[in-house]
């Protein structure tokens, strides 16, 4: 019989050589002293007692359940927990089984939608199709098994037993991920597969995943942007008709994150974003009083991002010296008009947890517009032979960037303890950190690769983000995206014109 008396739970080290052990996580301290690495512990598995003979054990257990339901049956009122209906559709992380499944792999893929309803218990649409789907191999499914397998993975691997379940995890990983590509490759073959909600759904869980394993290298398009792009199309497939609907509605402001992506990738937002939007306006709901202006400026701002990209990407002066003033007007225009439909509104970011969300959004969009504003006046310190701006002109321009951009920034930063706490390691990890770290994570990136922030700005969206990759599990935020783009060197280093006009300001 395996298992039998009380198994040790020593590494395996410290087992081999019947020595007692501290049992240290990630690796014991006495294999320290010894000069070797820890080879980590045994899977929780291997440590359960587990009969010879299972069905043998199973008939006993359904006998003793029996009769101890006929003993209370009669003193006790039914009152529907024993159905399924009565129990809700789904189990409840960390309920517990009569018997452990046989593998820990196993066990993640039966609270996959649990573990998903936990940490997403705010997003409607993606609640409501878990309530309504009835296939539970579909590509919503797979994928919520390659989302969640991923992340318990991420946030337990320090604290788990490593020797002898990396191969384990490996093939899992590579099975959901495999199954998650064909099951949605499947539904998108289908007609109208555009306005299949739980194909929808799937593919949004999927892009949150690659936030979790990250993209490493920088040559090649970015997997989340991938995704989104690829939610963008079944967005564009669906038409305006998707936002009559409260599902449709619910549906698409979680999809709607291209926002984001357009500024991380300096191109506009999609074409249909305005008209989209304006749908919305004229049948706003009161929970999109905050949302929806800040989504207006936000697409207003990544338009203006991109052609100042692309100016300062084709160092383009003549560009530059043409419009960098009416790029700063027309972008003031865009946030005073945010702020008047606000105020309108009297809806503040403080008192809700999603418009709070949003204002961290308009700073991000506010530092990196304002960030491109100075680099394009900084570039344009180098040709004033060919141009009209004075450099004092320029010189006030970039003063005016700096302080919105560093109190944008430092916005950025006053709300990391509200998404984050206070960035102690959490054992184990709160589910609830993933979503504020998702939420954050561009934020932080933001400040993080803005090099006019302050230094004590940086650093602080630096622990941020080791802090989400390591604690949250969002390993891409380690990888800490691309820069805004290959940018010239004068648009970094100014001229001084008060050290005769050829000195560098290090900025």
């Amino acid at each position: 019989m395996p298992n039998t008396g009380k198994p040790s739970q020593d590494c395996h080290l410290c087992r081999k050589r019947r020595v007692k052990c501290d049992l240290g996580r990630p690796g014991c301290t006495r294999c320290a002293k010894y000069g070797v690495e820890c080879p980590g512990y045994r899977d929780l598995q291997d440590l359960v007692f587990r009969n010879g003979h299972p069905g043998s054990s199973d008939k006993k257990r359904q006998r003793r359940i029996g009769a101890r339901s006929g003993s209370r049956g009669s003193d006790r009122p039914d009152h529907g927990l024993g159905s399924p209906a009565g129990r809700g559709r789904w189990p409840v992380v960390g309920e517990e089984s009569a018997m452990l499944p046989r593998s820990l792999g196993q066990a993640r893929t039966a609270q996959s939608v649990a573990i998903m309803l936990d940490i997403y218990s705010e997003v409607r649409f993606l609640v409501h199709e878990y309530n309504q789907a009835s296939a539970t191999d579909g590509p919503l499914f797979w994928a919520t098994h390659l989302f969640s397998h991923t992340y318990m993975t991420n946030v337990t691997l320090s604290t788990a037993g490593r020797a002898g379940s990396e191969d384990e995890r490996k093939r899992e990983a590579a099975l959901y991920l495999n199954r998650t590509l064909q099951s949605v490759a499947k539904g998108l073959e289908k007609p109208r597969a555009a306005f299949q909600n739980d194909l929808l759904a799937a593919i949004w869980v999927f892009a949150n995943y690659e936030l979790l394993v990250g993209t490493l290298y920088r040559g090649q398009e970015n997997s989340w942007c991938l995704h989104t792009r690829g939610l963008y199309s079944m967005l564009q497939a669906r038409g305006p008709a998707q936002l009559s609907s409260l599902v449709g509605r619910q549906a698409f402001w979680p999809c709607f994150n291209m926002i984001v992506e357009a500024f991380i990738k300096n191109r506009e937002c999609p074409p249909e974003t305005e008209s989209w939007l304006g749908i919305i306006s004229a049948t706003m709901d009161a929970r999109e009083a905050y949302l929806l202006p800040v989504s207006i400026f936000m697409a207003h701002a990544a338009r203006l991002q991109a052609r100042m990209h692309a100016i300062l990407k084709e160092r383009d002066v003549d560009g530059a010296a043409r419009e960098l003033f009416s790029l700063a007007h027309e972008l003031a225009a865009a946030e005073e008009e945010l702020n008047r439909c606000i105020t309108a509104s009297g809806r503040h970011y403080e008192t809700n947890a999603h418009d709070f969300h949003m204002h961290t959004i308009f700073c991000s969009g506010k530092l990196q517009t304002q960030y491109s504003l100075e680099l394009l006046a900084d570039f344009l310190t180098h040709f004033g032979q060919r141009h009209s701006h004075s450099m004092d002109k320029l010189h006030g321009m970039r003063l005016r960037c700096l302080g919105k951009m560093h109190a944008a920034a430092q916005c950025i930063i006053d709300a990391i303890p509200r998404f984050l706490g206070d960035l102690s390691p959490q054992t184990p990890p709160r589910r609830h950190l993933l979503v504020g770290s998702i939420r954050m994570i561009w934020p932080a990136m933001t400040v993080y690769k803005a090099w006019s922030a302050l230094p004590a700005q940086k650093e602080a969206a630096r622990k941020a983000l080791l802090y989400i990759g390591k604690e949250a599990g969002l390993h891409q935020a380690l990888c800490f995206l691309s820069d805004f783009g290959v940018l010239p060197d004068e648009a970094r280093r100014p001229l001084d014109w008060r050290q005769g006009g050829g000195a560098l300001v290090s900025t």
